[in-house]
């Protein structure tokens, strides 16, 4: 039986003021792929608890083991969420919760089901071969206040959940707030793939990193993470 192959890949990388302050890379990204099941995860731990950084790491973490529960068909896409909350709360001991803040956003592809969601700031892109099927997740600026303060463990749980059909699309890019794409998330997805898809894993994640350093001003506290899920084989839609 013919089986779709995908890859993942991702770049994190700390901003210039965390940096200078010797505080840690508060972001954290996770792919996973093996036979039909592709996971990527990306979580920004929020910045004013003392371990945004165990808790976005957790956060990814939760994703992949829901993740696992959810191609076995335990788990339905209605019920992921709070399935991915309990785990967490279970991978960020010995911390308390509310030290570990973060927000979640991820696709998980089993077999034909598409599934990608988001809590808190940052985007999703998944885009298609012909265009008309392209879906984003993202910032509503209008409740801006609202959505950045979304996050496991914030007391306030606004999910954006959304199952889709996986032989539609191509590729799926996940940001975390501070890259400046605002209205041309899909755009910036495409250009991603058509760059990236076919390009050495090494020399990929050199030249992702050396852009993502370049927007990086001395004062800049956002840490920034790029990741990425791309159909192999297929050329990037025009």
């Amino acid at each position: 039986m013919h089986m779709d192959k995908w890859l993942t890949c991702g770049v994190s990388v700390i901003g210039s003021s965390h940096a200078a302050h010797g505080l840690p890379n508060q972001d954290a990204w996770l792919g996973h792929s093996i036979d039909g099941f592709n996971v990527l995860a990306v979580s920004d731990g929020v910045g004013s608890c003392a371990h945004a950084e165990h808790g976005s790491k957790a956060a990814c973490r939760a994703v992949l083991a829901a993740a696992r529960a959810f191609r076995r068909k335990t788990v339905t896409s209605q019920s992921l969420p709070g399935y991915i909350h309990n785990i967490w709360l279970e991978y960020v001991r010995p911390y308390e919760p509310d030290d570990c803040a973060a927000t979640c956003l991820f696709a998980v592809r089993a077999g034909d089901r598409l599934l990608v969601g988001r809590l808190g700031d940052g985007f999703i892109a998944v885009c298609s071969r012909s265009g008309l099927n392209d879906y984003l997740l993202k910032d509503n600026k209008e409740h801006s206040f609202v959505n950045l303060t979304d996050s496991l463990w914030s007391g306030s749980c606004k999910w954006e959940i959304k199952l889709l059909h996986a032989r539609l699309y191509d590729n799926i890019i996940i940001c975390t707030d501070g890259l400046p794409f605002e209205g041309s998330e899909s755009r910036f997805a495409k250009d991603m793939r058509g760059q990236y898809a076919g390009m050495d894993p090494k020399a990929r994640e050199k030249d992702i990193k050396s852009w993502l350093e370049c927007l990086n001003r001395p004062d800049c506290r956002d840490d920034k993470t790029v990741a990425c899920l791309f159909r192999k084989g297929v050329r990037a839609s025009q």
